[in-house]
């Protein structure tokens, strides 16, 4: 029988990657194309949900209202989400330090977002942390973001081939998704606050342990 893996599986955006201040710019932008106001870090954190399409229509913009107009919101949300982050991107506390431990302890470290794969590639070479990622998985166009959740299809397909430590391993993100996605694969999850989702709603989701730092993640 193959060895058993550990296996660390990491949101990307707003968990190990500090980018909430851009990406609520980038939002606003697309909320922008609808001819709504501004939202506020708050009220965005309450709205984020995926598919995307749905934050916006928590947000008062009519689903035929976002479909007709997604191709100018999403180019709006880039553009500001590039200027925001043209300096640079800032890594969140700890995160570093948290790779560099997991890697020395023998995890197999996947990165699992909802963000289009081109662009996650990017941001995370402009970290300098691709070293520690031994799998990077992202949506491969816009309109899946838009319109799909693929988290689960996307890590049950990916840990089909091998054999899964599932006491040492887990996924850990920043929204309200990764303790589903945990159950559905059956690995512990653990949410991480101040990111894009408001600490009440990830406790709703019942992670099976909920941080509010990088440093605060216990591992074996």
């Amino acid at each position: 029988m193959r060895e058993a893996l550990p296996f660390a599986v990491f949101d990307w955006n707003g968990t190990l990657l500090d980018d909430v201040d851009a990406w609520v710019e980038g939002c606003n932008a697309a909320l922008s194309v609808f001819g709504h106001d501004a939202r506020s870090l708050p009220e965005w954190q309450e709205l984020y949900t995926c598919p995307i399409v749905h934050s916006y229509e928590k947000a008062g913009v009519p689903i035929d209202l976002y479909l007709q107009k997604a191709d100018m919101a999403n180019a709006a949300f880039y553009q500001v989400y590039q200027n925001a982050t043209a300096d640079g991107f800032k890594l969140r506390k700890g995160a570093r330090a948290l790779l560099e431990k997991l890697k020395q302890k023998g995890y197999h470290i996947t990165i699992l977002s909802n963000h289009r794969h081109d662009l996650l590639r990017l941001e995370i070479e402009n970290t300098g942390l691709s070293g520690f990622f031994d799998h990077i998985c992202g949506n491969l166009t816009d309109s899946d973001i838009a319109h799909k959740l693929t988290k689960t299809e996307r890590l049950k397909a990916y840990l089909g081939a091998y054999n899964v430590d599932g006491a040492r391993s887990f996924i850990i993100g920043d929204s309200h998704e990764e303790p589903y996605v945990g159950r559905a694969v059956q690995i512990p999850s653990i949410s991480i606050t101040g990111g894009y989702v408001s600490e009440g709603r990830l406790a709703h989701a019942k992670p099976g342990t909920l941080v509010h730092q990088l440093d605060n993640v216990l591992i074996d």
